[in-house]
């Protein structure tokens, strides 16, 4: 019996060029410099997953980052990525990941058309509809980044002490797809982000969310 592969708790972020605008920052792709990604990586023991976000956007695209909303977290397959958005403060001419990765601002209808992943493109539909106030059903979460206390890596907070709400967690189900030359360089045909469940954050550390979503998992296997 093979054992159970345990979830990764990720960030990131739809990082906009000014506030309030439609304009995003991507990420050239590690495995193919003609991919475009929405920036954020893995979380790493001692940090909130605020950190965490900041952290990837400066080794990936050298920017510096106000982060202001929290709009969800978003679980597929063993990877579970907690989204925000931020307003880029400035960008370096020099930063960790450059010689593997570039990176670019586009609209974000035109982001949607440059990402590889499907997942990413779902991703952009969610928070294009908060920000319209259209059909969102999530929780939004306000962040003042600049006043986030340090993080206690003995507690291991999933968030800082000053930040309150709700976490909603979405699913992103997929299928197989067909065996059609149409589909053929395709491995799963999208399917649209459920809802799962909500979770007030003040109670959340590390590892009580990763139990939760971990026990979600299974209820939903099991039903």
């Amino acid at each position: 019996m093979s054992a159970e592969k345990p979830f990764r708790l990720r960030a990131g972020c739809v990082c906009l060029k000014e506030p309030n605008s439609y304009e995003i920052l991507l990420v050239q792709s590690l495995k193919s410099r003609c991919s475009w990604a929405i920036p954020g990586g893995g979380w790493e023991r001692g940090e909130s997953i605020i950190h965490c976000a900041r952290r990837e956007l400066m080794e990936e695209a050298g920017a510096t980052l106000n982060i202001t909303t929290c709009f969800g977290a978003f679980k597929r397959g063993s990877k579970v990525t907690v989204m925000f958005e931020g307003n880029v403060i400035d960008c370096l001419e020099e930063w960790p990941e450059k010689s593997k990765r570039g990176r670019r601002w586009a609209n974000i209808n035109d982001a949607k058309s440059l990402l590889k992943s499907e997942y990413e493109v779902s991703l952009l539909d969610i928070y294009t509809q908060m920000r319209r106030g259209e059909t969102y059903s999530g929780s939004i979460i306000t962040i003042e980044d600049k006043k986030c206390p340090a993080e206690s890596s003995n507690e291991d907070p999933l968030f800082p002490s000053n930040v309150s709400g709700r976490l909603t967690l979405y699913s992103f189900e997929t299928t197989p797809a067909g065996r059609s030359e149409k589909e053929s360089n395709k491995e799963t045909i999208p399917a649209s982000m459920k809802e799962i469940d909500t979770f007030p954050i003040k109670s959340l550390t590390n590892q009580t969310f990763y139990d939760k979503v971990k026990k979600l998992s299974k209820q939903s296997k099991n039903k």
